[in-house]
């Protein structure tokens, strides 16, 4: 389906219920809720499925748009999420519409919008709204903001285009508080979040003269803390200087492994992932291992070899 197809297809229909991936990023929620917003402003019925695992900073967003127990929706829209494993257990098992920019993505909607060469699923709806062609408010213009900063490394990824800035400014006319958003979600941290980040450091491992470099993060270390605490720690190793591929591992409370994978050019991070079943972008992608942490190692190890 093209764009146009796709804001008439929402434009036509009603009662939707809009689905965010598990541990739901920046440009997850904000996508949701610039795309739920815009929705009521077409006198839509819109909600968005509540995640338990939504960090604090990103909860606000979502205020007074989440589905009550017992909304039955007709259509189901999948925001931000790659493939059909990216849902939690209480995701629909059906849905209608996906709208996504990961370049990886492995289709399991009835109907699919793509742009894998989009910095952010927030561009997509932003390209939505204006073909809606309803007022991009305050709130909208925050919540898009959200989303394409969080997912550009607030514009210092090699994702990022001259597009993604032009419709940042166009966003920041609507003279949201964007400084302070920029202050929360990339210079703060928590004290809890600086011994955490402390701790992974402790234990580094690298390979190839210092331009692969893997952290490990276990359950044991995650105790008492929130996904805000948590949220910076794929992009550790990448801050070393002479890293090229930086890899986390970490445990999850599923018993899984997850990996993250974070590179620069030439290296292609969903390359990576795909060895182990997984994908993303060519700078960040992830997977999802059975296993335990030494077992996941070696098998990311191995899978850059082969990449």
């Amino acid at each position: 389906m093209t764009l146009k197809q796709i804001a008439d297809y929402l434009r036509e229909r009603d009662n939707f219920l809009i689905v965010m991936h598990k541990n739901p990023d920046g440009d997850c929620v904000g996508s949701a809720t610039a795309l739920c917003l815009a929705l009521h402003a077409l006198g839509k019925q819109a909600y968005i499925l509540p995640d338990d695992d939504m960090g604090t900073l990103l909860t606000s967003y979502t205020a007074n748009l989440l589905a009550a127990d017992n909304f039955v929706p007709q259509y189901t829209v999948a925001v931000d999420a790659a493939d059909s494993t990216r849902f939690n257990a209480q995701a629909p098992k059906h849905f209608d519409l996906a709208i996504d920019h990961h370049a990886s993505h492995k289709p399991f909607a009835t109907h699919t919008y793509v742009d894998g060469a989009l910095a952010a699923c927030g561009e997509i709806v932003y390209q939505l709204i204006i073909g809606f062609g309803v007022e991009i408010t305050q709130r909208i213009a925050e919540s898009l903001y959200v989303a394409i900063a969080t997912d550009t490394g607030c514009f210092k990824f090699g994702s990022t285009t001259p597009n993604t800035h032009r419709i940042a400014a166009a966003l920041m006319e609507t003279n949201f508080d964007f400084a302070s958003i920029n202050r929360k979600f990339f210079e703060q941290k928590s004290l809890a979040q600086i011994k955490l980040e402390q701790a992974v450091y402790a234990d580094i491992e690298t390979f190839h003269n210092g331009t692969v470099i893997v952290l490990k993060v276990t359950l044991d270390m995650l105790k008492g803390l929130t996904s805000d605490d948590t949220d910076s720690l794929p992009g550790l190793a990448r801050a070393i200087a002479g890293c090229q591929i930086g890899i986390l591992i970490r445990e999850q409370s599923s018993g899984e492994i997850r990996v993250s994978v974070r590179t620069v050019p030439p290296h292609n991070a969903s390359d990576i992932c795909a060895k182990l079943g997984g994908g993303g972008h060519k700078s960040a992608a992830g997977a999802t291992f059975k296993g335990t942490l030494a077992q996941a190692r070696e098998a990311i190890l191995a899978a850059i070899e082969m990449a």
